[in-house]
């Protein structure tokens, strides 16, 4: 037997037509309806290959996928090939803009493959390499670090544990040179790797993410990313439940989050280099509050997306422009899209700040 992961980092959601206080632009987000299973490659299979792509697609006017593109991949075509018949094989109803057809532009998927049971251990030739940038970054030595680190990413068909080890040295080589951006978005990566589709002991035990995970967490508290930071703290008391570390980490979050109950906050966001490249940026963050504001923009910003349990909608905006998510959409992540390195500030104001229908 055989078990693929393609899991969808987020996924398109279909928008429900509720009653809001939004401007009257009306956008209906494309809805999947069929798609073909993945297929293991037979080649892949006998080589006991698995892997892992980042990737992204449109959705054209007629319903289906355009465009396909790997961001980032292990480099086995194999494998790159069967999830990109799988997505080319989707069939949607098309989004539409004020009841016109729109193309549309997917998130950033992931999928990841891998045969039945845990995959393969990284191999001697991998580790040999991974000790000596991982001796180097120790010694201080981050020249050198970066050089052997930079030829280790160039090699193909690295497997999901490699993978892994790959990106906690880049966590490990961020931290020292300071770049907390950047020590934040390969912390995500190595995130990305724990309780694959449920199984939560894929490739390493829990102790293994824990400290990955507090990175990610004072990284969302420096940044006032209050709502992401609460969903970490639950994360860790899920991962390391009944320790001390869970415990102070969930009372925390919940001082800071009682510390501007009654006040508006400021998240300062900026649009990061994605790790695969390229010049457009995802940044996105989970709301806690209902009414929210855009301020400060710097460089260009596409498009301001909500992502809602029960809800989903593009956002007109211009810069000052506040709006209110109405409470029946449940809980909301905000996505921002644009090119990298635009900065901004969500303001998350107190509730009664903005009339209806502002």
């Amino acid at each position: 037997m055989r078990r693929i992961h393609a899991c969808v980092l987020r996924g398109l959601i279909a928008f429900l037509p509720l009653h809001t206080a939004f401007a009257a632009d009306d956008y209906v987000f494309a809805k999947l309806v069929t798609r073909d299973a993945i297929e293991y490659p037979n080649i892949a299979r006998v080589h006991d290959n698995d892997g892992w792509a980042y990737y992204t697609f449109n959705i054209g006017t007629d319903g289906r996928a355009h465009d396909f593109s790997i961001l980032e991949s292990n480099g086995l075509t194999s494998l790159n090939e069967a999830l990109r018949e799988s997505i080319e094989s989707s069939v949607y109803e098309p989004a539409r803009y004020n009841g016109v057809a729109v193309t549309e532009q997917s998130l950033v998927g992931r999928a990841v493959f891998m045969l039945e049971g845990k995959p393969g251990a990284a191999r001697r030739p991998f580790m040999r390499n991974y000790r000596r940038i991982q001796s180097a970054l120790q010694d201080g030595e981050l020249d050198a670090a970066w050089l052997q680190l930079e030829e280790l990413s160039a090699k193909t068909g690295l497997s999901l544990y490699e993978e892994l080890y790959r990106q906690s040295l880049y966590v490990m080589y961020y931290g020292l040179t300071g770049d907390k951006d950047r020590e934040y978005l390969h912390a995500t990566r190595v995130l990305d790797f724990y309780a694959e589709e449920g199984d939560k002991s894929l490739l390493e035990e829990a102790e293994y993410f824990v400290p990955f995970l507090v990175l990610v967490y004072q990284y969302e508290m420096a940044t006032m990313m209050l709502g992401h930071a609460s969903l970490s703290a639950q994360w860790l008391e899920q991962m390391a439940p009944g320790t001390d570390l869970a415990a102070q980490m969930r009372a925390h979050s919940e001082r800071v989050i009682a510390r501007v109950e009654n006040q508006e906050f400021w998240i300062r966001g900026k649009l990061l280099t994605p790790i695969y490249g390229g010049d457009r940026s995802t940044w996105t963050t989970r709301l806690l509050r209902r009414e929210i504001e855009l301020r400060d923009v710097s460089g260009q910003i596409d498009d301001v997306l909500l992502y809602c349990e029960r809800g989903v909608k593009r956002l007109s905006y211009t810069v000052g422009q506040g709006w209110i998510v109405p409470a029946s959409w449940g809980d909301c992540d905000l996505y921002v899209t644009g090119v990298s390195g635009a900065t901004f500030v969500i303001a998350e104001l107190v509730d009664g700040t903005l009339a209806p229908g502002g």
